[in-house]
C-alpha cells in the first residue's frame, strides 16, 4: 500500500515538473527575441543604417522622379536585421505609390514588394495607430520588429510608382547585426500585398507559394457593400496538399467571438481589430453602403509551419448575400529568396467595388 502510495505522489509531482517545464518553454518562445535572450553575450556586432551622416541620407536626400527608386540600405552578410522604422512628412499620409522593396542575398526580384503604408496594414494610406509584437504605429512613427536573417545581402529599397516626383522628407532607421552565426541560414522573409475588388467566388485568396518555410501573420481589411456582419467566413490553409479549416467564423480568428459588428477596436500583442466604420444596423441590410473593418493576427508563438506547398483562403461569408472588397499583406518565412510580385498602383487605389455601386444607383 505504501508502495502504491508513493507511486502516486511520485507520478503526480512529475506531472507538475512536465506541466511548469512546458509552460515555460512555451512562454519564453514568446518572447525569445526580446527578453528571454537579451542577456546573451554572441560573436555578433551591431550596426545601423543610413550611415554618417544621417541628416543628408534623410532630410536632405534628392527626390525620387517617377519609376526611380532610392537604396536605403544595401548591406553586406552575413547578418540579421533586428529593427527598423519609418516615417515621412506626410505625417502618415502616405503615397499609395511608394513601395518598400527588399531584395535578400543578390536576388534580382524582391522578396519583400509591397506599399510602405501597407506594410504596417494602413491599406488606402489611412493609417491608424495600434501596438502589436512585430509592429506598433504610433504618432506617425512605424516601428517594425521582425527578423531577417541574410547570408550575403540585404537591400532596402523605396520605389516611387506614382506619376509624380516624391519630395517628402523620409525618416528611417535599420538597425542590424553582423555574424558568422548567420552563414548557414536560409530563412528569408517574405510579404505579399494582395486585393480581389469584388470577391465574386465566395472565396478570397490570400496567399500561394511553394517551398518550405513557416506563416507568420498578415494585416485583412474587408469593404463590405452594406452594414450588415460582414465575418461568417472561416480562415483555411491548405498545407502540402492538405485542406484545413482553423476557425469557426472569421472573428474567432482576430480575437473576439459570437459576431458583434459594433466592436469596439483593439490591438494586442497577435490579434487586433483597428478599423470599423460603420458597425452594423441588423440582418436585413441590403442596400449599398460601404462599411470597412481591418483586422490583423500574428502566429509569433504558432507560425504555420510547411514542407512543400501552403494556400490561405478565406471564405466570402456575411449575414446578406454581398460581394466584398478584400485586401491583404501576409507574412512569411522560406527557404532562399522568392520574387514577390506587386499590383499595379491603379489596382490598389481602385475604388471598392464600383459596378456593384453603379448597379445601385439605377
Amino acid at each position: 500500500m505504501k508502495n502504491v502510495l508513493r507511486l502516486t505522489v511520485y507520478a503526480e509531482f512529475c506531472s507538475v515538473l512536465l506541466i511548469a517545464f512546458f509552460s515555460s518553454v512555451y512562454f519564453s518562445n514568446v518572447y525569445a527575441q526580446n527578453i528571454q535572450e537579451m542577456y546573451r553575450i554572441t560573436d555578433s556586432k551591431t550596426f545601423f543604417a543610413p550611415p554618417e551622416p544621417y541628416v543628408k541620407s534623410t532630410f536632405e536626400a534628392p527626390p525620387i522622379p517617377p519609376g526611380g527608386e532610392r537604396v536605403l540600405a544595401d548591406i553586406e552578410g552575413p547578418g540579421k536585421i533586428t529593427y527598423w522604422y519609418a516615417t515621412d512628412s506626410t505625417k502618415g499620409r502616405w503615397n499609395p505609390g511608394l513601395v518598400l522593396r527588399i531584395y535578400w542575398d543578390g536576388a534580382k526580384e524582391p522578396s519583400v514588394n509591397v506599399p510602405v503604408s501597407d506594410f504596417f496594414g494602413g491599406f488606402q494610406s489611412q493609417t491608424v495607430d495600434f501596438s502589436s509584437y512585430p509592429m506598433q504605429v504610433r504618432e506617425n512613427n512605424f516601428m517594425c520588429f521582425l527578423p531577417m536573417p541574410f547570408q550575403k545581402r540585404a537591400r532596402f529599397v523605396l520605389y516611387n510608382e506614382s506619376s509624380e516626383e516624391y519630395k517628402d522628407a523620409f525618416i528611417y532607421l535599420i538597425q542590424y547585426e553582423k555574424g558568422d552565426e548567420y552563414a548557414e541560414e536560409k530563412s528569408r522573409l517574405h510579404c505579399r500585398w494582395n486585393r480581389e475588388n469584388p470577391v465574386r467566388d465566395g472565396m478570397y485568396e490570400a496567399l500561394d507559394v511553394r517551398g518550405k518555410g513557416s506563416y507568420v501573420g498578415h494585416f485583412l481589411q474587408v469593404t463590405a457593400g452594406h452594414t450588415s456582419w460582414w465575418g461568417e467566413g472561416d480562415l483555411i490553409y491548405t498545407i502540402d496538399g492538405e485542406r484545413i479549416t482553423s476557425s469557426c467564423g472569421r472573428e474567432d480568428e482576430y480575437g473576439a467571438c459570437w459576431a458583434d459588428g459594433a466592436w469596439g477596436t483593439f490591438s494586442g500583442p497577435f490579434s487586433g481589430h483597428l478599423l470599423n466604420t460603420n458597425g452594423t444596423r441588423g440582418r436585413a441590410e441590403t442596400k449599398f453602403e460601404p462599411s470597412t473593418n481591418r483586422v490583423y493576427r500574428w502566429y509569433c508563438s504558432n507560425p504555420i509551419r510547411f514542407q512543400k506547398s501552403l494556400k490561405i483562403e478565406i471564405q466570402n461569408e456575411d449575414w446578406v448575400e454581398c460581394f466584398n472588397d478584400f485586401t491583404s499583406v501576409s507574412f512569411w518565412y522560406q527557404e532562399g529568396a522568392q520574387g514577390v510580385t506587386l499590383a499595379p498602383l491603379a489596382e490598389r487605389v481602385r475604388e471598392s467595388m464600383p459596378e456593384l455601386q453603379q448597379e445601385e444607383s439605377k
